[in-house]
């Protein structure tokens, strides 16, 4: 896994995304804010960049963000 992952301790998380699954969440990491997209898989995370970006078009993005999906088709 991701050394930030790891070191935000997301990996119980991670393993119930499955493999379309992700995570977008507001986290303090080395002391700055950031948002990170998680998934387990290149689709997944696809899925949370889109996600993101969509939540940015229809402004109801917010620096407190906590989304976890679990997309499948």
């Amino acid at each position: 896994k991701d050394k930030i992952v790891r070191n935000i301790r997301l990996s119980t998380e991670m393993k119930k995304l499955g493999s379309e699954g992700f995570l977008i969440r507001s986290v303090i990491y080395q002391g700055k804010k950031a948002t990170l997209i998680a998934a387990n898989t290149d689709a997944g995370l696809l899925y949370g960049s889109y996600h993101l970006l969509r939540l940015i078009q229809t402004d109801t993005f917010s620096d407190q963000i906590n989304v976890v999906e679990k997309p499948a088709y």
